[in-house]
């Protein structure tokens, strides 16, 4: 089931078509996707006729027995992958006018990050992932990443903020408030996207960002680390959390902070930001 999971998630890349739209065109419920894709669940075998279907709509002559060759024969019989212009898929008025601030700022944010959130579902836990960004023309290509999956997104900057959009079932959204520095080290902001239970209930909680690839380093030497960093934990416990980083993840907000001199909202303040960069290195 796992060498199938692999095959599956390949032939979505492939064929430039998200979960998503592999859950809708089969009326499947996103957390059954979620289950193949991560190796958890085999498809039934409707399912995987009708996933068959689905390919072979887009590779001519695509058959149940394709799914037995190995991943390089497989990769042979897509073809060459399917190219989509960025402006279809980032079909967002803010891309045109984030264009020229991408180009000229946002050399200084390509590396590989470590992000650390409070968890949505696993009570007083951190959750640890990395997020890698890199150059792609005149926008900036992410990755967000943890040993259990890998999601594609962009990178797009307006008003000196960062916006992050990856592609999950539902949308992964960061914004991020970098120092004015031309070496940033740090940054933080929040992140709104569906918590990973039953309803995918919408969660917004705030996001702390540190630099793990230095400046100047090679696309080999990112990537060298980038393959570390998945043997880093998931999920951390609030022990192992700075106890400073701890207070700024989790502030204590609503009508009863707001009585005490406090914040009615979630919010990142430049005020209390942990970001953090510097002139030289």
């Amino acid at each position: 089931m796992d060498g199938f999971a692999r095959k599956l998630d390949f032939v979505l890349r492939a064929l430039s078509l998200s979960r998503g739209q592999l859950g809708k065109a089969l009326g499947a419920d996103k957390s059954v996707v979620s289950r193949w894709l991560a190796g958890a669940r085999a498809p039934t075998a409707n399912n995987l006729s009708a996933i068959t279907a689905l390919v072979a709509a887009h590779v001519p002559g695509f058959t149940m027995l394709d799914w037995e060759l190995p991943l390089e024969k497989l990769a042979e019989r897509l073809g060459p992958p399917v190219a989509l212009d960025a402006d279809e898929i980032l079909a967002f008025a803010l891309v045109k006018t984030s264009t020229a601030e991408t180009r000229a700022l946002g050399r200084r944010f390509v590396c590989l990050w470590r992000s650390t959130r409070a968890s949505f579902t696993q009570g007083h836990s951190f959750i640890r992932e990395h997020l890698l960004i890199e150059p792609a023309g005149d926008r900036l290509a992410a990755r967000l990443f943890t040993v259990h999956f890998s999601w594609p997104g962009w990178v797009l900057i307006n008003n000196q903020r960062l916006d992050v959009l990856v592609e999950d079932f539902d949308l992964v959204h960061m914004r991020l408030a970098p120092p004015s520095t031309p070496v940033v080290h740090a940054m933080d902001g929040l992140v709104l996207t569906s918590a990973a239970d039953e309803h995918r209930t919408p969660s917004a909680t705030r996001v702390y960002l540190e630099r793990v690839s230095p400046t100047g380093a090679s696309a080999a030497a990112v990537a060298t680390m980038a393959e570390a960093a998945l043997a880093e934990p998931v999920i951390l416990c609030g022990l192992t959390i700075e106890p400073a980083l701890a207070r700024h993840l989790l502030p204590d907000f609503g009508p009863g902070a707001e009585a005490a001199g406090g914040e009615r909202v979630l919010r990142m303040p430049c005020e209390t930001s942990m970001a953090r960069g510097a002139f030289y290195g």
